[in-house]
């Protein structure tokens, strides 16, 4: 199993760069790693950003702006930002490009006009585009694009995880990487870490029992306050897959490594 975060999970830290995230990652022994560019106004880190920089990482991705913000760049910025990605995918290497669906996308064609491997995110609750199978199939039928598949999501639309098992029954080899995260269902909705916090605060442990397989890079999505805190999701994640693959496999020396 290939497990590791999004750079997004330090964004209550002050003054944390991209780099310094990425070298907390890779000291944590993380294999894979999703570089967030969630603002469409600091992306100079991105255009900086050399392939040394990112070296050990076995899978790597982007994460662009939300449909909201990409919806108000104008045209002109809309060019500017995904020539930017094209450029890092390049430069870097990366296995692809996330983004989210939404109408500013139109027919998705403007996607093929940029030469970098795109992957589609299945969308949470508080959206209407990409949160069924047959929503993300029109997408994927539209170009060479991946999924994402993020189980968070999943659970916010059903409860019983019967989605993520769907969407991964329907779209196996599509799938690009899984998005995991918690929540935490005592804050207000209003609060990021509502949506997206770690495993070994909140416990929710239906979404970890209901991940389709280990066999695509897992990235985690999620709320921390500092490296001491990731270390502590790994090993959280990495006792709770062990028991499940061992239950799995039914055999009492079992005692797979991540």
């Amino acid at each position: 199993m290939r497990i590791g975060f999004s750079t997004s999970s330090f964004y209550t830290i002050p003054k944390v760069d991209t780099k310094r995230a990425i070298s907390t990652f890779r000291e944590l022994g993380c294999e894979v790693i999703e570089l967030s560019a969630s603002q469409p106004n600091r992306i100079e880190w991105l255009k900086q950003l050399k392939r040394q920089d990112v070296a050990g990482f076995s899978f790597i991705s982007i994460h662009t702006p939300n449909a909201q913000r990409m919806a108000m760049l104008s045209k002109k910025e809309r060019h500017e930002l995904l020539s930017v990605f094209v450029d890092a995918s390049q430069r870097l290497k990366v296995d692809c490009i996330l983004f989210h669906p939404d109408e500013w996308l139109g027919d998705y064609s403007i996607l093929k006009e940029y030469d970098m491997p795109v992957t589609i995110e299945n969308m949470d609750c508080c959206n209407t585009v990409g949160t069924t199978g047959d929503s993300i199939q029109e997408i994927l039928a539209r170009g060479d694009f991946k999924m994402t598949l993020d189980l968070n999501h999943c659970y916010t639309h059903d409860k019983t995880m019967q989605l993520a098992h769907d969407f991964y029954n329907a779209f196996a080899d599509k799938i690009s990487h899984f998005h995991l995260s918690d929540f935490n269902e005592a804050l207000s909705a209003d609060e990021p870490a509502h949506w997206h916090n770690s495993f070994f605060r909140c416990k929710n442990n239906i979404i970890l029992e209901n991940i389709p397989s280990f066999d695509k890079p897992i990235i985690l999505e999620e709320s921390l306050l500092n490296g001491e805190e990731a270390k502590i999701e790994l090993e959280y994640l990495k006792i709770f897959f062990n028991k499940i693959i061992c239950q799995t496999k039914k055999t009492p020396e079992c005692k797979r490594k991540f």
